[in-house]
């Protein structure tokens, strides 16, 4: 997994950092709880900057840990939804992403050929 962001919990309960992701780096990132929450529905609304990116919901690891499992999108991200995950770490918290490559298969079967 790749941090894409460091973040700090405030007394509020609402979580602060800045991206380190490439196409958004220094961008200030704010998860900020939901208000009335239901049993199926975020935890927390994600914005990137003051645009609202995504949404995050409480999880509990198999070991018994807590996490917050995030669905983001962003115009940098091409319209794509990524899906990281909000760790607690020994130095804060932070915002871990596993990018996923597709691999396309060829049509055709792909022949030999010399240069």
């Amino acid at each position: 997994m790749a941090t894409i962001a460091n973040m700090t919990k405030q007394k509020d309960g609402s979580f602060v950092g800045t991206m380190i992701l490439p196409s958004l780096a220094g961008a200030v990132v704010k998860f900020l709880p939901v208000e009335k929450q239901t049993a199926t529905g975020p935890a927390c609304r994600v914005y990137i900057g003051e645009f609202e990116s995504g949404a995050a919901w409480k999880r509990t690891s198999k070991k018994g840990n807590s996490y917050l499992s995030v669905k983001l999108i962003d115009p940098s991200f091409d319209g794509k939804m990524i899906y990281p995950v909000l760790l607690k770490g020994d130095d804060g918290y932070s915002l871990d992403w596993s990018p996923t490559r597709r691999i396309k298969t060829p049509a055709e079967p792909v022949k030999d050929t010399e240069f």
